[in-house]
């Protein structure tokens, strides 16, 4: 919740920004720069986490969910819960990673490079190049 309120107030403040800044500047040309990356890196960020699940979901081991859900097992104290929780985890490790990677990897790289991209324009005094660009 607190990441997307700082989105917001993001979006906020680049847009009003943009609104006052004279039309070719470069504050302007870098706020339309900040807009467009937080708006694909959001599309991005949506598609990836997509894939992840797809990828993630049928691969699961739920053998401990499948325990519980079906009365096989009931956890009576909140260590039961936790342990079964850490099985959960310890048995899907490796794949919890991969979707991780999957989900926010990408969209961290384009993030970063969208960031330097700007920075290194802003150095140099001049405006982003590509401000229509996908990447």
């Amino acid at each position: 919740i607190v990441s997307f309120g700082l989105a917001i107030f993001f979006l906020i403040y680049v847009y009003f920004y943009k609104m006052t800044s004279p039309k070719d500047s470069l504050v302007r040309n870098h706020m339309i720069y900040l807009i467009r990356t937080l708006w694909l890196g959001s599309l991005y960020m949506m598609i990836c986490m997509t894939v992840a699940y797809f990828y993630g979901a049928p691969r699961f081991d739920m053998t401990v969910i499948e325990m519980v859900t079906t009365g096989q097992y009931v956890p009576m104290s909140e260590q039961e819960i936790y342990a079964l929780q850490d099985r959960f985890i310890a048995m899907n490790q490796p794949l919890i990673i991969y979707v991780l990677l999957i989900a926010f990897g990408p969209t961290v790289l384009f993030f970063l490079y969208r960031i330097l991209k700007g920075q290194m324009a802003a150095s140099k005094g001049t405006a982003p190049k590509g401000l229509r660009s996908w990447l």
